[in-house]
């Protein structure tokens, strides 16, 4: 059985019927598992709160690769 790890969360509010990007920091344990694996496959999931009830809205598959470490220049 696979343990489920929280990597990072962001709340943003969105008007109805408009679209906004939203950045997700990763937090120590996502840091920690990307530098670990290069690259780390995660759901993400979107809920919406209404009323005080809240729900899930969409799941969608997210890949999250680690950045490429850049080259030292000679001086």
């Amino acid at each position: 059985m696979k343990k489920t790890v929280v990597l990072g969360t962001a709340t943003v509010t969105v008007a109805a019927g408009k679209r906004k990007s939203v950045k997700v920091t990763l937090n120590a344990a996502g840091k920690k598992l990307l530098a670990k694996r290069h690259t780390v496959k995660t759901k993400l999931t979107i809920t919406r709160r209404t009323g005080g009830r809240t729900r899930t809205v969409s799941a969608k598959a997210v890949t999250f690769k680690a950045a490429k470490a850049k080259a030292k220049q000679k001086g």
